[in-house]
């Protein structure tokens, strides 16, 4: 494996080749990970819940949502921490200092989130965060905000660490890793169901927790033992490169911010408006969306990183192939995906999970169809992404999103949990959907 990690483009004859074996892997390994990812959780998943109660998942999933804010500036950081590593093509002193000034910059947003949550549990309460509605869950909230809070800070770290793993174009390891966490995750979801003892609290332990434990070790390897010049320092801090990852950042920041409107923003308000009844079912089907784009995920995440070195090589041609090949399959999944939602969403749901979560027919339609815009979106950011185009198409993402969770609240209050996914399609369809190809267009002709 060390062998594997240390090869570079200059070693090997083609960097096409190069570049395209290593897509081929990072696939092949999400491939599985999702394979088993699905599998397991179609299995295990629906047993929890239905332990659970409708009304408790429905906790959970507000609880995930609220704090899923957490991660964002992880989300933002990475993508341009993999564009730094993989521009600095070996160098192992530069490589060192974009770690060290990200972890830098995620240490001091980890003690301001601290700080925050410390600040608005004393001054609201879970009155003022949730509702009324969830005060008989009081304890379970205050416990589940400490586990979840601790667990998703340690993934905020992760990810940083494995944005300079895409930018070696290692996102095969990553995906393995992944794999083993979603086995053992639902290994321990299993025997806890088995034994009786499900809660709010276990669900979060064994989906946040336990699944996280590969991951870490993954990272401690890496930079422990595989590359030990990314081991942080003091002296590798940089202040430029802190700026000018916070500042190539913001742009995916924006777009981050756009997904947490759309994804859990969304629930947020579903779950305020509705109760968390309602908000299991809408959740849960934001949740199936969400297995079916790590399909989609795995071929664009390896993507950026390759299209990066493959414009630092000028190899404007191997982007185009690599950007029709990965576009063309990408829509024939969701296609597949949107319309069995459309169609066997509520059947499905209800054979799985229980009756009291089947969603309407038209939630699962609605769902259905945003789950393709929403795949039409992330293939061009992703290749605009790479060619260096951050802000025009993370300013539009931000901007529709809000503007449809402005639309949510009439919508919701009318049309139910329906109305929430209904308003992310009309602003998908009236601005994303001519504007980015427009933007990907003139960037190739540019080039």
């Amino acid at each position: 494996m060390p062998e594997l990690q240390n090869e570079c483009p200059a070693l090997i004859p083609s960097a096409w080749a190069w570049r395209s074996t290593r897509l081929k892997l990072a696939v092949l390994a999400s491939i599985g990970s999702k394979f088993v990812t699905v599998l397991l959780q179609l299995l295990v998943l629906p047993m929890a819940v239905r332990a659970l109660g409708a009304e408790r998942y429905g906790v959970y999933v507000m609880l995930a949502s609220c704090l899923s804010w957490i991660t964002l500036v992880g989300t933002s950081i990475a993508p341009s921490l993999t564009i730094g590593i993989a521009a600095a093509r070996g160098d192992n002193e530069a490589e060192a200092r974009y770690l060290t000034s990200a972890l830098c910059i995620v240490g001091i947003v980890c003690a301001l989130i601290l700080a925050a949550l410390g600040a608005l549990l004393w001054h609201s309460g879970v009155t003022g965060l949730f509702g009324a509605r969830y005060l008989a869950y009081t304890d379970d909230i205050y416990a589940g905000l400490l586990v979840l809070t601790g667990a998703l800070l340690v993934q905020l770290l992760l990810v940083v660490v494995e944005g300079v793993q895409g930018g070696y174009q290692e996102l095969h390891i990553v995906g393995v890793c992944a794999m083993l966490g979603q086995v053992l995750a639902t290994v321990t979801l299993a025997a806890v169901i088995a034994c009786r003892a499900q809660s709010i609290v276990n669900l979060i332990l064994c989906l946040c927790v336990v699944a996280f434990l590969p991951r870490l070790c993954n990272g401690l390897v890496l930079i422990g033992h595989v590359r030990r010049h990314l081991w942080p320092r003091p002296r590798h801090f940089s202040p430029r490169l802190a700026r000018a990852l916070v500042g190539t950042g913001m742009a995916f920041s924006l777009a981050g911010l756009g997904q947490f409107l759309r994804q859990d923003g969304s629930v947020v308000l579903v779950g305020r408006l509705l109760g968390p009844g309602p908000v299991a079912g809408y959740a849960l089907m934001l949740y199936l969306t969400l297995l079916a784009s790590g399909i989609v995920t795995m071929q664009l995440g390896p993507l950026l990183p390759a299209i990066t070195d493959a414009m630092a090589g000028s190899d404007l041609e191997w982007v185009r192939w690599a950007w029709r090949r990965t576009m063309g399959r990408n829509m024939a999944f969701a296609l597949a995906v949107g319309a069995g939602l459309a169609l066997a969403g509520p059947a499905l749901v209800r054979l799985w999970y229980g009756p009291a979560l089947a969603p309407s027919g038209a939630l699962s339609a609605a769902v259905g169809i945003a789950f393709i815009l929403q795949t039409w979106e992330v293939s061009h950011h992703t290749v605009l992404f790479g060619l260096g185009c951050l802000w025009p198409p993370a300013v539009a993402f931000v901007l529709q999103n809000v503007v449809a969770l402005a639309l949510c609240v009439p919508l919701v209050t009318i049309f139910g949990s329906t109305g929430a996914a209904g308003a992310f399609c009309l602003t998908s369809l009236a601005w994303n959907s001519w504007y980015l190809p427009y933007l990907l267009r003139k960037k190739l002709s540019a080039c």
